[in-house]
């Protein structure tokens, strides 16, 4: 099946909008931050991992690099957006080296990240890495 005729597009938009209907934004509050700002499967799952490396590097005290760079190297979906090793070395454990990185993942940025930080952490998401870099 292809879709490429209005009606298939206004079908899968209805889908959409039910599927956002369907999901509780009080149990699931960044699936739903996911779907109202159309992130992308590799832009969610970028996220994810830098906020794996935000959190590793904050446990670790940015003393073992070699981990780090072990870390990064396995799993290359932030290379797809043009986040080099060396970027992420460099960064520093804060919300302005947090927000510098997203901008590769969303340089489109139509929200505040603030609110994100509290979907996820609402989410129980990556909860220590979010209170440090923004208080929530």
């Amino acid at each position: 099946m292809t879709f490429n005729s209005k009606s298939d597009i206004k079908h899968l938009k209805y889908q959409l909008k039910l599927l956002k209907m369907m999901i509780s934004t009080e149990k699931y509050p960044f699936y739903g931050f996911v779907l109202d700002h159309n992130f992308t499967e590799k832009q969610t799952q970028g996220l994810l991992m830098l906020l794996t490396i935000f959190d590793y590097k904050n446990t670790n005290h940015n003393q073992d690099t070699l981990s780090l760079i072990s870390l990064i190297q396995a799993n290359e979906k932030l290379s797809l957006f043009r986040i080099t090793e060396q970027q992420i070395i460099d960064a520093k454990v804060t919300k302005n080296d947090f927000e510098d990185l997203l901008k590769y993942l969303f340089p489109e940025n139509t929200f505040d990240t603030k609110y994100l930080a509290l979907a996820l952490k609402k989410q129980e998401m990556h909860e220590d890495i979010l209170s440090k870099l923004y208080g929530v």
